[in-house]
């Protein structure tokens, strides 16, 4: 059986069109991420949580003392 590859040229207008402000963050939903990677939401967010702790901690500086997130 034959394995269906269906490619399609994403614009830079089309990224624009999917990205929202809220709370005055840019903010891109996980369905809209999980089609231009071709994914299901489902299999990306999945891939999102493993991710997540694989990833170095990112270091903040909180008034002089160093914190780990």
């Amino acid at each position: 059986m034959e394995e269906k590859t269906e490619v399609f040229m994403i614009t830079e207008q089309s990224l624009q069109d999917r990205i929202y402000t809220i709370r005055e963050q840019k903010v891109m939903l996980d369905f809209e991420l999980a089609e231009i990677y071709g994914y299901t939401t489902t299999r990306f967010n999945e891939q999102v949580k493993n991710n997540i702790y694989t990833k170095r901690p990112k270091i903040l500086d909180m008034g002089g003392k160093k914190c780990y997130n």
